[in-house]
């Protein structure tokens, strides 16, 4: 079965084949997801294709866009080519022209592209991060000394003027 060409807004769809044509839809549920210039709140799908739309949450196996805005992406794998992207955690993500959020994956391959924070074991190609693996884990750590030197200090402040 499959649902084709949906013009207007729906509010889910399922079926093993869903192909949204300048439409909307609130969930889809489908095995294999086409999207050309439509938008979806959530997509469960095993493979999800979306071009020059936008997702707002996705978990499938292989989350690819094309001139796409995905909100959150959870799948095996992540491909964007200029899109942007919030979120996304996948085992294996690949972002050609791409500005994302955070990703954190196992492997990650970029090519001029831009993430704020990247999480990931290995990385390859052009990536400008604000914050990598290495410089998330110094953040943590200068993060959690500056709270706790501030609560030390208010600890012993609050004593000194308790005698």
């Amino acid at each position: 079965m499959a649902d084709r060409d949906h013009q207007a807004e729906a509010e889910h769809i399922t079926a093993e084949t869903v192909q949204l044509e300048g439409g909307s839809a609130y969930v889809i549920k489908a095995g294999k997801a086409e999207m050309n210039r439509s938008a979806a709140s959530t997509v469960y799908a095993e493979t999800l294709d979306v071009r020059e739309g936008a997702v707002a949450w996705a978990e499938s196996d292989l989350v690819r866009g094309d001139l796409s805005a995905v909100a959150f992406a959870r799948a095996e794998t992540v491909v964007a080519d200029q899109s942007l992207v919030g979120v996304a955690r996948a085992n294996n993500a690949s972002l050609a022209n791409t500005v994302a959020g955070v990703v954190v994956a196992e492997r990650a391959e970029f090519r001029n592209s831009r993430a704020l924070v990247l999480l990931t074991r290995e990385a390859s190609g052009s990536v400008y991060t604000l914050l990598d693996t290495r410089g998330a884990a110094l953040f943590g750590l200068l993060a959690g000394a500056a709270i706790g030197a501030a609560w030390l200090i208010g600890t012993l402040a609050g004593r000194k003027q308790g005698e």
